[in-house]
């Protein structure tokens, strides 16, 4: 059995090493990082008892491997005994007489993943000061892992010579140390579980090497629990918390029937009177969670929104209904590869196996009994059914002033076919709206339950669905392994036949003839909405995404509050404080337009013109746009003012460059190009020997890849096509008077050389598509064409735009409608270059972070893998260079 290890604060620790009895003298630190768990992973004492079951039972090893873990709250958590060697990396581990003190910090600190920032980063300072004071070493006496290892632990951005002057400013300041008082039992007992005995070591424990991973055990992988006294206080009013389909009698929070008494007697009763006095009815949402949640993970979802809800007039009344399936799906699906969750070929035939495998390792008994415990709540002893009888009482008592909604997402529209029609046998008045998300329910079910439900008055007002069209779901994951969204599994292995037709795929939907009836699918009038991602109404593209995502979630309120599409509403996710402000549509957009039409020779007459009708139509969309225009775009003043808006936009902020001037290619000298030429931007003061070539972008662009910025780029000029990254193509055509090209003689070259020689040297850019999304006036050989006064491109796309609303468009969507425009232009092609997946994403919506790492509840998404990203980045390059060269030999 695993010892219950002990969780101390910083002051705690302090005392514990005065106390502890050392028979190992310390003479270093290492400061590893877990990796796996993640801060979103992490799930406290369950975390590290996982981790002693992985490094015990997996590693063979006697004991978890480090001295030490930090938690993301800051709690320090005991591990391995203080006077034993820690497996921290091979060859640097000692002995029992001296050696290392091992800590591992919880989280994935590689750039762009978790920050190691406040109370985590104190506690860390702290310990590491701690034991280099008791032992009277330097502030310098400390490693990171990949000092002794190739791993990148504890992180790429975690910086060894900052953290040596964090922890030398901690010890300058002195160390607070206090006697044994309140803190004696805590301590004693952290040295009992210290001092616990341990087996013998199965080997040489002086070569095993802490490896990050991400295989543990069920219970210890998962959503953060966080769940303080007052959390779960603050939860009491808007939770009824159920196991089994009954009220939950254990766990973090328990619900009992008077406890549902005081919820509807006295806060529902409080929340209508604060409604009627802002003259506005109140609105109840019930609101069921989808079926791979569990209690920990379906409480903190329910806190998170909370506030949200509340600050759009929406009272949120959460079931908590603790089915926690996904640790238990996920480890029968890998029984089914027979392997590790990151050792799959993510690209081999794996689906028909699973499913059906699926079955005989009984996934599908785990998916009924989730169903099961679903309709149970509304039996006649359960949990839903008797919160539905004490609010009917409610809404008898206050008529017209109540409205009831329902949303669910995924198996929660199970919940709800069951619970609404509970409730309609019950007398409640008519829901207004029920809004399911990707339902995971059959359609029997719903035509059994719902569908009888439906029109004014029978039990259902408005039934709303949001879901993902036949190429989204089939592009989804579920756990990295089933290569579909979970929709897939559960229609084609886990539900009550093969292939059962579930409400949320869009296949099952046109085939039956009731539901693509009721939601207008062949064509005939609806009498129910249907919303596809990805639209201005949704925009996940994965299954579990949806419970997340701010475009759905901010329909679901419209449609609650009775507001048409493009009514504003306070969007989710809110500030941590609570604020109104929004985190992640149209916080901070900024643009810079450049154009130039003053060149000194081969002047232009539309670059201007281009710049003001872009800088005016991103004004109008709410973006603070810079200018510069002829004399002021010199090439510093291009480079430093694109860096201003980087280094200025924060997470989810989007910035616009826009580039309309003379392009060019000048000789590559970096040695990147296969066909040793550099595409360019021509600033005004080129003369000297000045350009922007992609390089020095790529270079630029690269510095904040990892920032969550959205960056896009439209640029019309000569040889665009990939001009923030390379040109493939030294053989462009005639470049006729009103082209966008600027030749650059021997001369001009030889000064770019002699100015950039450094920057030329250390500015290849790496073999990869950049993260930036770029649209370019023509493809990489060819010229761009300005007629009366403005760039043909410019003029193309800018009337795209204007004719169809931005929210209505996605990447995607406006490149193809671009590059229809020029069909009987055989001149010039637009370009449109980005990572595949962003295609989907609704126009400077900026709802997702560019490194696309999973957060909060989102379920993982292979294509969002680094790996993933790499070879694809790869292999788009190539095909790119392979298309260019092809090109230049037919012609």
């Amino acid at each position: 059995m695993p010892p219950p290890f002990s969780q101390l604060n910083k002051l705690e620790f302090s005392d514990l090493l005065v106390q502890f009895n050392f028979t190992r003298r310390i003479n270093m630190v290492h400061v590893h990082h877990t990796w796996r768990p993640n801060h979103a992973q992490y799930r406290g004492h369950d975390s590290i008892e996982s981790m002693w079951r992985y490094h015990t039972q997996n590693n063979g090893w006697r004991d978890i491997a480090q001295h030490v873990s930090i938690g993301p709250e800051g709690a320090i958590w005991l591990g391995r005994n203080f006077n034993l060697a820690p497996a921290s990396a091979s060859g640097h581990n000692g002995s029992a007489v001296s050696g290392p003190f091992m800590i591992e910090v919880i989280g994935d600190f590689d750039l762009g993943q978790d920050q190691l920032m406040g109370v985590q980063h104190s506690a860390l300072i702290h310990v590491i000061s701690a034991v280099q004071q008791h032992f009277n070493l330097p502030s310098t006496a400390m490693m990171f892992h990949n000092m002794m290892s190739s791993k990148s632990c504890p992180g790429t951005s975690v910086v060894f010579d900052e953290l040596v002057e964090e922890v030398r400013a901690e010890r300058a300041g002195g160390m607070v140390s206090r006697q044994m008082t309140e803190q004696q039992l805590r301590i004693a007992d952290a040295l009992k579980q210290l001092n616990r005995e341990v087996p013998a070591a199965r080997g040489d424990e002086s070569l095993a090497e802490h490896e990050p991973h991400d295989e543990f055990e069920r219970g210890g992988f998962g959503p953060a629990s966080g769940l303080s006294r007052d959390i779960i206080d603050t939860l009491r009013p808007h939770v009824i918390n159920l196991r089994g389909g009954q009220f939950s009698s254990d766990g973090n929070m328990t619900t009992s029937p008077q406890e549902v008494d005081i919820l509807i007697d006295q806060h529902l009763e409080a929340a209508l009177v604060q409604a009627q006095a802002q003259q506005q009815p109140l609105r109840i949402m019930l609101y069921a969670h989808g079926g791979l949640v569990d209690e920990n993970a379906g409480l903190m979802q329910a806190y998170n929104r909370l506030a949200w809800w509340k600050n759009n007039h929406i009272y949120p009344l959460s079931f908590v209904w603790e089915s926690g399936l996904f640790e238990t799906i996920t480890d029968q699906l890998k029984k089914a590869l027979g392997k590790g969750e990151r050792a799959i070929d993510f690209f081999a035939p794996t689906d028909f196996v699973i499913e059906k495998a699926a079955r005989t390792l009984g996934v599908d008994t785990i998916w009924r009994g989730m169903k099961s415990a679903a309709e149970a709540a509304s039996a006649h002893d359960g949990g839903a059914l008797y919160t539905a009888k004490k609010l009917q009482a409610f809404c008898a008592r206050h008529g017209n002033n109540v409205e009831l909604h329902a949303v669910g997402h995924s198996a929660g529209s199970i919940f709800h076919a069951y619970l609404l029609t509970a409730c309609h046998r019950l007398g409640l008045p008519a829901f207004r709206s029920l809004q399911l998300l990707a339902p995971a329910a059959n359609i029997d079910l719903f035509k059994s339950h719902v569908v009888p439900l439906l029109g004014q008055k029978h039990g259902i007002d408005q039934l709303t669905l949001f879901t993902m069209t036949r190429r989204y779901e089939q592009a989804d994951n579920c756990a990295y392994i089933y290569r579909k969204s979970l929709l897939y599994l559960v229609s084609a292995a886990l539900d009550t036949r093969v292939n059962t037709p579930i409400l949320g795929l869009d296949e099952s939907l046109r085939a039956d003839a009731v539901t693509a009836r009721l939601f207008g699918l062949t064509g005939n009038s609806k009498q129910a909405d249907i919303h596809w991602a990805v639209s201005s109404f949704t925009a996940s593209t994965s299954h579990g995404g949806f419970d997340d995502d701010t475009a759905t979630l901010a329909s679901v309120v419209r449609n609650i509050l009775g507001l048409n599409p493009t009514d504003a509403v306070v969007n989710y996710p809110l500030h941590d404080d609570g604020s109104k402000k929004r985190r992640t549509i149209h916080d901070n957009r900024y643009a810079l337009c450049i154009g130039i039409n003053n060149y000194s020779r081969k002047p232009l007459a539309g670059c201007v013109a281009d710049a003001r009708a872009w800088g005016a139509w991103l004004n109008g969309l709410g973006f603070q746009v810079n200018y510069l225009l002829d004399q002021e775009a010199k090439a510093a003043a291009i480079l430093e003012g694109i860096d201003a808006l980087l280094s200025k936009a924060i997470e989810n902020d989007v910035v616009v460059i826009q580039f309309a001037g003379h392009g060019t290619q000048i000789a590559d000298e970096s040695g990147d190009e296969l066909d040793r030429l550099d595409d360019a931007w021509v600033p005004v003061d080129f003369e000297g020997g000045n350009f922007v070539i992609d390089d020095m972008l790529g270079e630029l662009f690269a510095r904040h890849r990892d920032r969550g910025v959205e960056l896009v780029l439209f640029t019309d000029c000569c040889h665009s096509g990939t001009s923030t990254r390379a040109a493939f193509d030294a053989n462009a055509p005639e470049h006729q008077a009103n082209s966008r090209f600027l030749y650059v003689e021997p001369e001009l070259q030889r000064k770019f050389n002699q100015q950039h020689a450094a920057t030329i040297r250390s500015t290849a850019h790496k073999d990869e598509v950049g993260w930036e999304i770029h649209f370019a006036a023509c493809q990489d050989h060819q010229s761009a064409y300005e007629e009366n006064g403005q760039g043909n491109f410019t003029r193309a796309t800018l009337n795209i735009l204007q004719a169809i609303p931005g929210d209505h468009m996605t990447y995607g969507a406006l490149a193809d409608k671009i590059i229809q425009s020029f069909t009987n232009d055989a001149r010039q092609t637009p370009n449109f270059r980005s990572f595949s997946h962003r295609r989907s994403q609704p126009l400077f919506a900026a709802l997702t972070r560019q490194n696309d790492a999973p957060t909060g509840n989102e379920k993982p998404n292979m294509k969002n893998s680094p790996e993933y990203k790499d070879s694809f980045e790869r292999i788009e390059r190539r095909l790119d260079e392979i298309a260019s060269l092809l090109r230049n030999r037919l012609n």
